[in-house]
């Protein structure tokens, strides 16, 4: 038989202090040894345990243990639970988002997010006579893919499709989580019927847009000087319909996670 070698799979930040410590246990009784180099290798897969009980029900106005709570439950979000259909949020692909806005029409397609496993809930509150969660969170943002954009962003008029590039290394979200109480199996859940938000762009965002009137320097200039000096006005109208996708997303995510923990193990009456 030819010696089989696969590449690693990408492992989510959040999950890289639980599976150093598992290896290091494993090395430690001897149940692997490390090695230089090897004609077979294979990924790891790692396997997420739904029984959720890294969660600390809290009183709704308990506001730092709601706090600890949700970010001892943020790994495991990032992570994915499969079984629940719950994707893997860090790396993650929004494969098409269009919009149409102040005469300027926008379409990122193959948008591949990262940084969300390095996030840090900041604050939850919880309002129980309003149905609704506050959190807010902070995380760095990395995303590649390709973009279509024709029309006119703030006094210039822009055409071009190519690649892009967004990073910055600190946006600060708030996110306001409305739900209702649903009953299933005789058990209570909340269930995320909408949300509303804001971000604050705390450290600068680069974006890079490739290929600008069809790779004409001259012409892409004034853009490009709209992107390094004037950047928060044009990351609103740009990157805004990327980071309302983003969080649709990553909300859906999160509905799915609350649907399968039933409301007495998140808070306590």
């Amino acid at each position: 038989m030819e010696p089989v070698f696969c590449r690693a799979w990408p492992l989510p930040y959040a999950l890289r202090p639980q599976v150093d410590a598992e290896l290091d246990g494993m090395l430690r009784a001897n149940v692997i040894e490390p090695v230089d180099t090897s004609d077979w290798a294979t990924p790891l897969v790692i396997v997420h345990n739904p029984d959720a009980s890294y969660i600390t029900p809290c009183r709704a106005e308990d506001e730092a243990c709601m706090t600890s709570s949700a970010q001892a439950v943020l790994p495991h979000i990032v992570a994915g639970i499969p079984e629940w259909g719950m994707p893997q949020a860090d790396p993650f692909v929004i494969k098409d988002i269009r919009s149409e806005v102040n005469n300027l029409k926008l379409h990122f397609t193959d948008n591949n997010i990262a940084g969300p496993g390095k996030a840090k809930i900041l604050k939850v509150t919880h309002d129980t006579s309003k149905q609704t969660i506050k959190v807010v969170i902070e995380t760095p943002i990395f995303i590649t893919g390709h973009y279509d954009l024709q029309g006119q962003l703030l006094f210039f008029n822009a055409v071009g499709n190519g690649t892009y590039t967004l990073k910055t290394d600190n946006i600060v979200f708030k996110v306001d989580l409305i739900y209702k109480v649903i009953e299933k199996d005789g058990h209570k859940y909340l269930k995320i019927t909408g949300f509303e938000y804001s971000y604050d762009l705390v450290k600068k965002v680069h974006m890079k847009l490739d290929n600008l009137f069809g790779g004409n320097e001259e012409a892409a200039k004034p853009i490009l000087q709209l992107l390094d000096e004037n950047w928060k006005d044009v990351i609103f109208e740009l990157g805004g319909p990327i980071i309302k996708q983003l969080l649709t997303e990553y909300v859906n995510i999160v509905k799915k996670y609350m649907l399968f923990i039933p409301a007495d193990k998140l808070v306590v009456y």
